[in-house]
């Protein structure tokens, strides 16, 4: 039941059937109880860090059709962090690296090209 429920609000209408049964598969394990219990955890948590304090290159990533984290939340969230990037996935809903991996791989990997690198390799912070 918690399954069917859920997969509605979380699963965007591009997504394949095998990325939907994944998400199905997975809901059906939760606990339900456990479940609310962490949403209500997460509800009852205050934020604790500034947005405007981050210092490292950050993607955002949005699924244009997700109804649980919307993209106009999701535009704000990346308007609150110096120098993120945001990348909104069409035809995504909430679970956007499973739904459409393709999509967000590239999206991930089009960030992380863009991040500049010491002469270590290690990436650091555009100035």
């Amino acid at each position: 039941a918690l399954a069917e429920s859920l997969a509605p609000t979380l699963i965007g209408p591009k997504a394949g059937r095998e990325a939907c049964a994944r998400i199905r598969a997975s809901l059906r394990a939760l606990r339900p109880q456990s479940y609310l219990r962490a949403l209500e955890a997460r509800v009852a948590l205050r934020p604790f860090l500034d947005l405007a304090d981050i210092r490292v290159p950050t993607l955002v990533v949005a699924g244009r059709d997700d109804r649980v984290a919307r993209l106009d939340q999701m535009e704000a969230l990346a308007a609150a962090i110096p120098k993120s990037r945001l990348a909104v996935l069409d035809g995504t809903g909430h679970l956007v690296n499973i739904e459409q991996p393709d999509l967000f791989g590239a999206a991930l990997s089009d960030f992380l090209d863009a991040v500049p690198r010491e002469s270590s390799g290690r990436r650091v912070e555009a100035a």
